[in-house]
């Protein structure tokens, strides 16, 4: 099978094993409650789609990881979708925790539905990603079971975590790059270490080979979240599904407004000098670039993802996935032009 192919069987598969979590819930699940949750993931209302879904980047990995390692991919389906579960639940409860009114080019959940429904869509999504690792008993013994709840559930609480560490940041003056890369670490780089991890073990790798992956995963992590950061500022709104103003004008801590802040260029003078409610975003932007925050974000990322290639190299992917594994870092690269 070609790396085209694989992928796309591997995201068909993603999508119907979501699919069967949700419409199998219960018999007499309310409509209205379905609806809620279909909608977050992308396969109801105006704008559903491709882009409403996402990558689903996260499962994704974990099954290429598994297939690296010279096992059937499809064992690991029911992880695949805990993850992606787990995943979502996050960005419910992240966009009422931020405020923010769009999730991928369309309303958020809490500002279709009201908060208090949103956050109950987030908890049975959390659910449902519990009950799905249930289902690996029919390919995996106990022991694999017990190690993937372990590792969900403490992705799971580093999640959390980064949460905090994300929302206390907004007016955390002396918030510098070495909390940003503790932040990011248990926010964004948690979770990607753990799709891999769960690859590798369900992909019936040694301890070592595990460890690599679990590495790999991070670096993809961290590099993943400043690659978000850099197109929050320079990317554009259809690919971001939010305004590319809306970091600065909401006082966020990413990569490039931090570096900026610590370098005490002139947008560090700027931001500094005026109340955020009154800056230009646009401008502010502007003297990012001009204070060489822009190129030192992509170095950043570059560097990263060096190390990735370096440490997926280490675990000794097989062929088919392995050349799509090596894709997906260079992918993140290339979007950060």
């Amino acid at each position: 099978m070609s790396q085209e192919l694989l992928v796309s069987a591997m995201l068909q598969a993603i999508e119907e094993e979501l699919k069967q979590r949700l419409y199998h819930i219960e018999k007499n699940i309310p409509a209205s409650f379905l609806d809620m949750l279909t909608y977050h993931l992308g396969w109801t209302g105006e704008g559903s789609g491709p882009n409403a879904a996402g990558k689903r980047i996260r499962p994704l990995l974990l099954l290429l990881i598994t297939s690296a390692c010279g096992h059937e991919w499809r064992t690991s389906l029911p992880a695949a979708a805990s993850i992606e579960l787990v995943h979502n639940f996050s960005l419910i409860h992240d966009d009422i925790q931020d405020g923010s009114p769009t999730r991928r080019g369309r309303p958020a959940v809490w500002k279709k539905y009201g908060a208090p429904l949103a956050i109950n869509a987030g908890d049975a999504l959390f659910s449902l990603a519990n009950l799905s690792l249930m289902d690996l008993s029919s390919f995996h013994g106990k022991n694999e079971i017990i190690l993937s709840t372990q590792i969900i559930h403490s992705a799971c609480l580093h999640l959390t975590i980064g949460q905090h560490l994300d929302m206390t940041s907004m007016d955390n003056t002396e918030f510098s790059i070495e909390d940003y890369w503790v932040m990011i670490e248990e926010k964004t780089a948690s979770l990607f270490s753990s799709c891999a991890e769960l690859g590798a073990l369900l992909g019936g790798a040694n301890k070592k080979t595990i460890h690599f992956y679990r590495d790999f995963g991070k670096l993809i992590g961290i590099a993943f979240q400043i690659q978000d950061d850099y197109l929050g500022l320079w990317g554009t709104e259809s690919i971001v599904g939010k305004p590319t103003t809306s970091d600065i004008e909401n006082k966020k801590k990413s990569f490039p407004i931090i570096y900026g802040l610590q370098k005490g260029g002139e947008f560090s003078r700027q931001w500094k000098k005026y109340d955020q409610n009154k800056l230009d975003a646009a401008y502010m932007i502007s003297l990012l670039e001009a204070d060489g925050i822009k190129a030192i974000t992509r170095n950043t990322i570059k560097k990263i993802t060096t190390q990735a290639v370096e440490t997926l190299l280490k675990a000794e992917p097989k062929d088919p996935s392995r050349n799509e594994l090596f894709s997906i870092v260079k992918d993140l690269e290339g979007r950060v032009k």
